[in-house]
């Protein structure tokens, strides 16, 4: 994209790193995409980095949560459009046509060596992270009960998700990171869920 102007190299470059070391899977906090000129170079965007995974001599799976920018969700005249609807509906897939059908975003995978539990989050609300909800009721739900499934099992759970939120979490400054204000907020109803789920 225009911000990243060497990123379909790196990302060849990366890809065929993963091969030589025997990486079993890949895992993304999201945005797979970037570009901000625009809605439709999202998708194009996409499809590039697809044709990339595709010619390259990785072949073990790619895992990858949704960001902010990969659904890219614009409400105009109370309409909802999805501008990346390839990321969309290749995103989430756990195996279920039904899924593909209902184009969820959220899913999850269980390491078949380890045993270990991979959640993976996906932003909803849109762009600015910092000014709408981020997590559906129904994505919540689904994350409390995995949570509550694989308590005491023994197996690691990480969980992917793409923002931070500002002022909470091991590590995280004080502040948002980012150059401008899009960090998760405590006073968002569904990141107070969130990090009551995580606290609990």
């Amino acid at each position: 994209s225009n911000s990243y102007p060497n990123d379909e190299t790196h990302w060849k470059k990366a890809l065929e790193t993963f091969d030589k070391r025997g990486v079993d899977f890949l895992v993304s906090s999201g945005d797979i995409v970037n570009d901000q000129n625009g809605g439709q170079t999202y998708a194009a965007e996409y499809k590039a980095y697809q044709k990339i995974l595709a010619d390259s001599p990785f072949a073990n799976p790619v895992w990858e949560s949704n960001g902010n920018h990969d659904v890219h969700v614009a409400w105009q005249h109370n309409v909802k459009n999805v501008y990346n609807k390839p990321f969309v509906m290749g995103t989430g897939v756990d195996s279920n046509a039904s899924t593909i059908k209902s184009n969820k975003m959220y899913f999850e995978m269980t390491e078949p060596t380890t045993g270990d539990h991979f959640i993976f989050l996906a932003q909803e609300g849109g762009f600015y992270t910092n000014e709408v909800e981020q997590f559906s009721d129904a994505q919540l739900s689904w994350l409390e009960g995995l949570l509550k499934k694989y308590n005491g099992d023994g197996k690691n759970i990480f969980i992917m998700e793409h923002a931070n939120v500002e002022g909470w979490g091991s590590g995280d400054k004080a502040t948002s990171p980012y150059l401008y204000d899009l960090g998760l907020k405590k006073t968002q109803t569904s990141t107070a869920k969130f990090i009551k789920l995580m606290e609990t």
